[in-house]
């Protein structure tokens, strides 16, 4: 699944293959992702209160279910780079999973990738020898 977050927008319809959907009284939606950048860190990305997005069931029949999802300005109008695959799930209000797996976000603009130019100190390719066998 792609999700293009464009500036200033903060409100994205998506579709998952989840058919039937329905979590009970209230039916409170809740939906989360996580960078594979870091695969030490446990750390849910920029949702707004406890590690989650706002999600709320628009429709769902026999083959999918479709979701209003909020996105707060932690991708809306930023100026730092987010672009790339991060896990998803897509949960109840009691924290059982309705559905998971893996989203690309592409964020337009993209911001900065915060890239440091590489100078090196061996123009004239050097080599170092670091260990040499005894035979």
């Amino acid at each position: 699944m792609t999700i293009i977050v464009l500036d200033n927008e903060a409100i994205y319809n998506l579709s998952f293959n989840v058919a039937n959907v329905d979590c009970g009284l209230g039916d409170a939606y809740k939906f989360r992702i996580r960078s594979q950048w870091d695969q030490t860190d446990d750390t849910w990305v920029g949702a707004t209160t406890n590690g989650y997005f706002a999600a709320t069931l628009l429709s769902t029949n026999d083959r999918y279910s479709e979701f209003q999802i909020v996105l707060n300005a932690f991708f809306v109008n930023s100026k730092e780079h987010y672009n790339g695959i991060y896990e998803y799930e897509l949960l109840c209000d009691d924290e059982s999973v309705l559905d998971s797996g893996l989203i690309k976000v592409v964020t337009n603009p993209g911001g900065t990738t915060g890239d440091t130019a590489f100078v090196s100190n061996n123009e004239n390719l050097e080599a170092d020898t670091y260990f040499t066998p005894n035979y």
